[in-house]
């Protein structure tokens, strides 16, 4: 299942994935799947900014959806679940 996989996390720049690296147990299991952010600059989701308990930032459910809609294993399936694209109407 989808839920099962691990988490997606992406970074702003190589030198925090190198730190990164350098802090990962290897010998326990991948619970997130960390790269390079492929562009500079995304926009946060006002609903969810970071706090103290929360560090991470979180992209725009747009950018979220469009990640999703492009997944080769399950997009179609995800975006024909959001009821917002007629399939199969003329």
């Amino acid at each position: 299942m989808a839920g099962d996989l691990p988490a997606r996390c992406y970074l702003r720049s190589e030198h925090t994935l190198r730190r990164l690296r350098s802090l990962v147990d290897r010998d326990r299991p991948t619970r997130t799947w960390v790269r390079v952010a492929p562009v500079r600059w995304l926009p946060d989701n006002p609903d969810h900014q970071p706090t103290d308990a929360y560090p991470w930032r979180v992209g725009h459910p747009l950018l979220c959806a469009l990640r999703l809609a492009s997944d080769p294993a399950r997009g179609q399936e995800i975006v024909e679940t959001w009821g917002v694209v007629p399939m199969g109407e003329p």
